[in-house]
Order: C-alpha cells, then structure tokens, then sequence
C-alpha cells in the first residue's frame, strides 16, 4: 500500500476533496435511495410498501401521463440541445480561436452570463418577455398594436424553445470557453503540415481539430445531457409548479417537487419524490456511462 502511495502522489491531493464530495453528494445520494421503496410524508416514519411508488409513476392514469409528459420535454431540451447548442458552442470557440476583431469583447459578452445564477436568469427573463411590462413587448408595440408576447407566453408550441434561448444564452458561453481551451492545446504542427499540403480551412478544421476536440465534446455532451435530464430552475421560473400552459414546460425536476411538496398532488409524498429523484439519478447516471463509453470507444486499441 505505501509502494503503491508513492507511485501516486498525488492521491493526497485530491483525496479531501474526493472525501467531502463523497460525504456531502454521494452518501447522500445512496442514503436516499430506500425512501424511494417507502410510503413516507417525510415527518412520520416510512412505512415499507416495495416497488408500488414506481408501479404508481408508470402506470397510475394521471400520475403516468404527466410524468410521461415531463419525461418527453426532458427528451426535447437534451436533444435540441445537443442538435443546436453544441454546434453553436464549437463555431464560437472556433471564431475565438481565430481571433475575428472583436473576439475578446465577444468572448466577454458570451460568458459573462454563466456568472448569473438560473434563479435570476429565470426572474429576468420572465420580466424582459412579460406581456405587459415587459421590454420586448414595449419594443413589438412600436410596430403595431397587434404585436405583444401575450401570444407566446398563451401557446403550447413555445415552451421547450423558450426554455432553450434561456439555457443557451446563460450556458452556452462556458461550453465554449471549453472548446476554445481545447483548440488551443492542439499543436500548430498539425495545422502547419496540412496547409503545406493544401488543405483548406473546412479539411483543417474537419479532419485535424473536430477529431482533436474530443476531450472538450465529452466534457459538453455529458454536461447538457445532465442538464436536460435534471433540469429544474428555468423551468420552474418560467412555468411555475405546473410546468407552464398545459405542461408545456413541465419537466422531470418540477414533476418531482410537484410529487412530494404540493398539497394539491395525488401523493404529495416523500417517498413518491423520492422516487422520482431515483429515476432521475439513474437516467442521468446511465446516460452519461453510455455517451462515455460511445466517444471513448476506440481509444484502447490506439
């Protein structure tokens, strides 16, 4: 054991961190996992009842058919996610690590969001499209007295975008810090010996530097995932505990809290949230190992 310390220095490192976190998040992960197998309010003591909460969830008439319903927005924000903001994070990292005029004032304006937490993001934007005294409303005005936001916050068709433009313009920016870093530890050899062979700017960027960005895509791939599976503070700022005009905006974090801390809820149980967090965690645990295994397949073998 102490051959194989001092081989490994640096286990010592990170070992309080390792241990706190383990504490703090991972305990408390494992430790919650039997309420989930529990009938429980949360203040009188849990009374065992097996797998009946996750037969409630998948196949309880109202209970299913909201839960389906956030499942599938869940689905829709990983997805548009992965499809629209991933690519735009990698062209903009891209045009960081060009140098376009104006790229450090550009690179400011686009992280400087991420400093802002979801709660105040939601509260924010929430003003800046409210259909009366909101700004973009004021604005639209000034065109005709037909134009107002009163439609889009009215609409079903809008929920899973709008959630999207606000992610994307609070996140967005620290995946692209993420790509630009990794454009950067790439060796300007490589770029050098292609121009020298005549590539053109696609070829470099598609057969040089995409398949060298792979540790950043991981790191982004995985983070979205996590958050379209786990999403809560947007939604809910934006839609409130009922997941917005008809579930629209309804996601699996709402349906949760929903689940155990409404009065007004089927359950309004613990033991239900409980397991509903459980589903979450094992979505999000078996998702990231899949997208690992995926974009790491190959590399035992070079």
């Amino acid at each position: 054991m102490i051959r194989f310390l001092k081989k490994r220095p640096f286990i010592f490192f990170i070992l309080p961190g390792f241990c706190l976190y383990t504490l703090i998040s991972i305990y408390s992960i494992l430790s919650s996992l039997p309420y989930s197998l529990t009938k429980w309010s949360g203040i009188t003591p849990p009374e065992f009842n097996g797998i009946q909460n996750y037969l409630t969830v998948f196949t309880n008439p109202r209970i299913s058919k909201e839960f389906y319903n956030a499942l599938w927005n869940n689905v829709q924000l990983t997805f548009w996610g992965f499809v629209i903001l991933v690519p735009i994070s990698i062209y903009m990292g891209y045009l960081m690590f060009r140098k376009v005029p104006l790229h450090n004032g550009l690179k400011l304006v686009s992280y400087s969001p991420y400093f802002v937490n979801f709660v105040t993001t939601g509260f924010m934007v929430t003003l800046f499209f409210d259909p009366h005294i909101g700004l973009l409303s004021n604005v639209l005005s000034l065109f005709g007295s037909g134009w107002s936001t009163a439609q889009f916050f009215e609409s079903t068709s809008y929920g899973i975008p709008y959630i999207l433009i606000v992610h994307g313009w609070k996140t967005f920016g620290y995946y692209m810090l993420l790509v630009f870093a990794n454009f950067n530890m790439i060796p300007a050899d490589y770029e050098e010996a292609a121009t020298i062979d005549g590539a053109n700017e696609w070829q470099i960027f598609r057969h040089i530097f995409l398949p060298l960005l792979k540790p950043s895509l991981v790191n982004v791939f995985i983070l979205q995932y996590i958050w379209g599976v786990s999403a809560f503070e947007v939604p809910y700022m934006l839609g409130g505990e009922t997941g917005g005009m008809a579930g629209n905006m309804d996601v699996l974090g709402i349906f949760l809290y929903r689940q155990a801390f409404n009065v007004n809820s089927i359950t309004n149980s613990m033991g239900m949230g409980t397991t509903v967090a459980t589903i979450i965690f094992v979505l999000v645990l078996l998702g990231a190992a899949v997208q690992l295994k995926v974009m790491n397949a190959g590399e035992s073998d070079e």
